[in-house]
């Protein structure tokens, strides 16, 4: 058990880090961000602001990712039914991300693939963990 528990907290702080760093590039080097999602125009202060805005919202993300964590690694019961909040959480994103952006006529898979990925992992390390300790 101990060793499924120590995997999904490893890729529950590896996905913790992407958007902290989101978070820190929101901060420090907006260029950066705007360069990620494509933007081809300059940096206004509306975007500058959206980007703030945005940097604020994931680093919750990453409090969280990384609370589960640091339970699973411990052994909390609380971790794993946190690791399937963030699981399904990432999972919603990323749908919610593909729907939207498909309604803009926006086809770009690395906006949404990332956090499906990242959220049936770790929905699927979270199912065996929790398997395993039942037994």
């Amino acid at each position: 058990m101990k060793i499924i528990n120590r995997i999904l907290a490893v890729v529950l702080v590896l996905s913790g880090l992407m958007p902290f760093m989101t978070t820190i590039l929101a901060a420090t080097d907006q260029s950066m961000i705007a360069e990620i999602f494509k933007f081809d125009t300059t940096l206004s202060s509306e975007l500058q602001i959206t980007f703030v805005m945005l940097g604020s919202a994931l680093i919750s993300s990453s409090i969280i990712q990384f609370l589960a964590a640091a339970w699973v690694w411990t052994g909390k019961s609380e971790g794993l039914k946190l690791s399937i909040l963030v699981a399904i959480m990432l999972i919603i994103a990323s749908l919610y991300i593909f729907i939207v952006l498909s309604k803009f006529g926006v086809n770009e898979p690395s906006f949404y693939a990332i956090d499906m990925v990242k959220g049936l992992l770790i929905l699927g390390l979270t199912i065996v963990a929790l398997r395993k300790r039942s037994k």
